[in-house]
């Protein structure tokens, strides 16, 4: 049931995993190689997901990210899939990174349900006191 739910949030907040990352294409002698990410609004979810900024995924699921036409396609299934397999180079080493996207909506759904922090310096004096 809980698995259900999560697969729900992922399927109810499909910009989770761009909230997460920026993917740019990358060509090299005219062909594509894949895309280098970085981090999206929620960095701290980005690092979490053992993704490093500037890493370069070639491939999804064993989908090459070779074709321009359908690269961005590929990488939109991120956001249906309950798991993705990202092909990561990575300082010359090809590594594989597991993405649970539940999870990640699941994140995203309780950091949006947290109040926002207020600034130390706008916090009001309990005693009605102003320093000024």
């Amino acid at each position: 049931m809980l698995g259900d739910r999560l697969r729900q949030l992922a399927t109810t907040n499909p910009a989770a995993i761009t909230d997460i990352l920026r993917p740019q294409p990358v060509f090299a002698n005219g062909q594509q190689r894949g895309y280098r990410i970085y981090p999206g609004r929620n960095r701290s979810q980005f690092n979490r997901l053992g993704l490093l900024p500037g890493d370069l995924v070639t491939a999804i699921n064993g989908t090459p990210l070779d074709d321009a036409s359908r690269g961005m396609d590929i990488l939109q299934t991120m956001n249906t899939a309950s798991a993705v397999t990202m092909t990561v180079e990575r300082n010359g080493e090809t590594v594989q990174v597991n993405v649970n996207n539940a999870q990640v909506a699941a994140d995203a759904a309780a950091a949006a349900a947290l109040p926002e922090a207020i600034p130390v310096n706008e916090v009001p004096d309990p005693s009605g006191d102003s320093a000024e």
